[in-house]
């Protein structure tokens, strides 16, 4: 393959791969820590939604809800970091600081005397009681920052001085889209917390993010919003930004209702630009709640599965029951990687890290087979497929306990490549959506690895439970609407000449030299 093709991606190398390292080795830290914590979850969480009606507030929130999202800014600001740092000084600054955090958080969990004793240390100004975890990811969390302080050091000395926007404009332009986003989030706040979708369990922790998500907008929604508007002013891009476009459409459908004409709102809405803004809003609605309760889902099976492996190794357990154990920890591994990223690159989409949409899917089609691959609607698919869902005794020939241990070999190799396809994305990970040109890793030798790999794994994983002829009918349906999902993305794709010229150099879909 022409090695032009690997200088069309947009994302710098390395940084969705060392992310995701770092999200699973500081998970695993955190699981070696649990036994220290409290069984009640550890001390008690500060109270910081006394502003909201009682109707969005909780009365306990699990200390895993705040360690579990430690982890995951740590590693976004790990991967801006070396993203964005392009320095050789400061990519390695940010590397030791990483590589020398590790092992204080692994002692830290480890309830180590060399820094305190006891498991809490308290604030008395704020009345807050830190675990050992949750001071050391404040230490790494204040180290990896000092990159950025040099950077900034570096610039003022050198005389570098920022374009900075008009004040007035900026400041108006901000408190539209601020008080425009806060109509927003007030909604779709109100909707989480009252629809009967919403308030089943498997969503509670997408409610708690959300009612914090509003406070957080509620008083940085504005400041950030002025900054970014100041440092990064930019028509173009104001034309792209969601708070930008609902206010330019609550503006619009206020005046046709004094006006009584419609015009001006199906004018906005026609817009080619604004309906590619507010496609990404809908995608980033649809996905972020399911991928923070994945992320707790996969978190949870992983902590108990790699208990499970451990427990069995000091039990001195059969390697075959073993081998297994170890499977199951490392199958959850591989997501909670993949999640972590997942969510990283659904949530923080910005201007200053140059990751927003170019495009999001535009037809119908387009979207129906990639959300028929989700909660609630794959429970649909899922009952006209159910490949996985039938009871019965497994065929005989494919009980080898020689096979099923190759089998599960075969698995994690398939999902590590699929998890390496998310890695490859970085910082711009998202579905129905053009980020730009994603040409490393597997991306650098067929057009859709992910799709590939997850398609033969569940082959591969699921094989040893069939007994029914239907089965095997019903994963091949599922194969097939992948396949579409791959199809009606390139379709969408296409559009971009940079992509065009991907396909010119990278020719195969699923197999090298064959398709």
């Amino acid at each position: 393959m022409d090695r032009t093709c690997t200088k069309l991606g947009v994302q710098q190398q390395g940084t969705g791969v060392l992310g995701a390292l770092l999200a699973i080795v500081l998970v695993t830290i955190y699981q070696s820590s649990m036994r220290h914590i409290a069984a009640n979850g550890g001390p008690p969480v500060l109270v910081i939604l006394p502003w909201l009606p009682e109707l969005f507030r909780f009365d306990h929130v699990n200390r895993d809800f705040f360690d579990i999202f430690s982890i995951v800014s740590l590693v976004f600001l790990f991967m801006i970091s070396w993203e964005f740092l392009s320095h050789r000084l400061e990519k390695g600054l940010v590397l030791v600081l990483v590589l020398l955090g590790l092992p204080v958080l692994y002692l830290l969990a480890q309830g180590s005397a060399w820094f305190f004793d006891g498991n809490q240390l308290t604030t008395p100004m704020l009345s807050w009681e830190w675990t050992r975890m949750e001071i050391g990811f404040l230490i790494m969390g204040l180290s990896l920052l000092l990159p950025w302080i040099l950077r900034l050091f570096r610039g003022w000395k050198q005389g570098a001085r920022p374009v900075m926007a008009p004040w007035r404009w900026a400041f108006t332009t901000s408190l539209q889209r601020w008080l425009s986003g806060l109509c927003f989030f007030t909604v779709i706040l109100l909707i989480i917390f009252t629809h009967p979708f919403y308030t089943k369990p498997f969503y509670e922790n997408w409610r708690i993010s959300c009612a914090y998500l509003f406070s957080f907008f509620l008083f940085l929604g504005f400041p950030y919003a002025l900054i970014t508007n100041i440092f990064r002013a930019h028509r173009g891009e104001d034309q792209r930004d969601p708070c930008w476009v609902l206010y330019q459409i609550f503006r619009a459908t206020g005046r046709a209702i004094i006006r009584q004409n419609t015009a001006e709102v199906m004018a906005l809405l026609r817009d080619p630009i604004h309906q590619n803004v507010l496609r990404d809003l809908l995608v980033k609605l649809f996905f972020v709640p399911l991928m923070i309760s994945f992320l707790f889902g996969e978190c949870g099976l992983y902590f108990r599965n790699s208990s499970f492996f451990l427990e069995g190794i000091n039990a001195g357990i059969r390697w075959q029951e073993s081998f297994n154990r170890f499977y199951e920890a490392a199958f959850h591994s591989i997501f909670v990687m993949d999640v972590s990223l997942s969510l990283i690159g659904y949530v923080t989409t910005s201007r200053w890290l140059r990751n927003k949409s170019k495009s999001v899917e535009p037809t119908v089609s387009g979207w129906m087979v990639a959300l028929m691959c989700y909660p609630p609607f794959n429970g649909i698919t899922g009952d006209y497929f159910p490949y996985d869902r039938m009871g019965g005794t497994p065929y005989a020939l494919l009980q080898d306990p020689t096979l099923s241990m190759v089998l599960k070999a075969i698995t994690l190799l398939l999902f590590a490549i699929y998890v390496w396809a998310t890695m490859s994305f970085g910082l711009r990970f998202s579905n129905l959506t053009n980020r730009g040109l994603i040409a490393r890793g597997p991306y650098a030798v067929i057009r859709h690895p992910a799709y590939f790999s997850k398609n033969l794994a569940w082959w591969t994983e699921s094989l040893h439970l069939f007994y029914s002829p239907w089965q095997f009918v019903f994963l091949f349906c599922w194969n097939i609407v992948y396949t579409l999902r791959a199809l009606t993305e390139e379709r969408h794709l296409k559009q971009d000449p940079d992509y065009r010229s991907y396909c010119d150099q990278v020719r195969y879909r699923f197999i090298p030299g064959v398709w």
